[in-house]
C-alpha cells in the first residue's frame, strides 16, 4: 500500500464504527446510538476530505484518476452527503446501509491504490470536467437508492412476517422510502446519461470514435438500461413495491462491475493504471 492510501484505513474504520452504531440505533431504539454513529461518520469525513484536499492540492485530476482513487472520492461523497441529509431529513435509518458502503469503498481505495499514479495526458482535458463529475455523482445517486432499496425490502418483509413492533417509530414508512428511492434513482439515471453522452464525445476526441464496445462501455449500458427499466416500470406501468426495489439492488450490481470490475480487468481504454 502507498502511504497516502493507507491513510485511508483512519476514514474507512469511522465509516465503519458509525454504520455499526446507526444499525444498533434502529435495532435497540437506542438514541445515544445514533448521536454516536453521527459524530464517527463526521470524524471519518473530515479525514477523509483532509487526505482529499491534500492530493487536490498535489494534482486535482489525480483523485479521479484511477478505479481506486475515483472510489475513495465517491465514498466520501456518498459519506458527506448522508451526514449533511440526516438531521434535516431524519434518515438515521438509512446509514446503517450507507456508511458500510462508504467503508467497503475506502477501504478497497486503501488496500488497491494505483501501481503508477502519473494521470495519462488524455485525462487533462476539458472534457475531464463534463464527464468525470456526472458520472461520479451518478454512482452516488446509485449507492443511496441502493441504501433505500436495501432497507424498503428488509422493512416489507418484518411487515410481511407481521413484526410491526420491529419497525414502527423507527423505520421510515414503505411508502416514503419507495417515493425516495425513485427520486434518487431517476437523478442517478440522468446523471448517468449526462456521463454517458459526454464521455462518448471525449472518445471521439481522444480515439476517433463514440463508441469501442470497451468493458467500461459496455457495463455502463448495461447499468444504464437497468435502470431505465426500473423508471419505465416506475413511471410507464405506475407500478410500485418489491419488484422495482430489486431492480435498483441488480442496478447497483451493475454499478459496482461498471466501476471497480471493468476497469480492473481486460485491455480496457478506461483502464488508467
Amino acid at each position: 500500500m502507498r502511504a497516502d492510501h493507507l491513510l485511508l484505513v483512519a476514514p474507512a474504520c469511522a465509516y465503519l464504527i458509525s454504520g455499526a452504531l446507526y444499525a444498533w440505533r434502529v435495532l435497540r431504539r437506542n438514541r445515544p446510538a445514533g448521536t454516536a454513529a453521527l459524530v464517527a461518520g463526521f470524524v471519518g469525513a473530515v479525514i477523509h476530505a483532509a487526505l482529499l484536499a491534500i492530493a487536490m492540492a498535489r494534482d486535482p485530476q489525480a483523485v479521479a484518476a484511477t478505479v481506486s482513487d475515483a472510489t475513495s472520492l465517491v465514498a466520501f461523497l456518498t459519506a458527506a452527503a448522508f451526514l449533511a441529509a440526516n438531521r434535516p431529513f431524519r434518515i438515521e435509518a438509512i446509514g446503517a446501509a450507507v456508511l458500510p458502503l462508504c467503508f467497503a469503498g475506502t477501504l478497497f481505495a486503501a488496500v488497491y491504490p494505483p501501481a503508477n499514479h502519473e494521470v495519462p495526458e488524455q485525462l487533462r482535458s476539458a472534457w475531464f470536467l463534463v464527464h468525470v463529475p456526472p458520472a461520479l455523482l451518478a454512482y452516488v445517486a446509485f449507492a443511496f437508492a441502493f441504501a433505500l432499496a436495501a432497507i424498503y425490502l428488509g422493512e416489507a418483509r418484518l411487515l410481511q412476517s407481521k413484526k410491526i413492533a420491529a419497525v414502527l417509530g423507527v423505520l421510515p414508512p414503505l411508502d416514503r422510502l419507495e417515493s425516495a428511492m425513485y427520486r434518487v434513482a431517476a437523478f442517478g439515471f440522468l446523471l448517468l446519461t449526462i456521463g454517458m453522452a459526454t464521455g462518448a464525445f471525449w472518445a471521439q476526441d481522444v480515439w476517433g470514435r463514440y463508441w469501442s464496445w470497451s468493458p467500461k462501455q459496455t457495463a455502463s449500458l448495461v447499468t444504464w438500461l437497468v435502470f431505465a427499466t426500473y423508471i419505465h416500470y416506475r413511471v410507464v406501468r405506475h407500478s410500485r413495491g418489491r419488484n422495482g426495489a430489486w431492480l435498483i439492488v441488480i442496478g447497483f450490481v451493475c454499478v459496482v462491475l461498471t466501476f471497480v470490475a471493468a476497469g480492473l480487468l481486460g485491455n480496457d481504454l478506461h483502464r488508467f493504471f
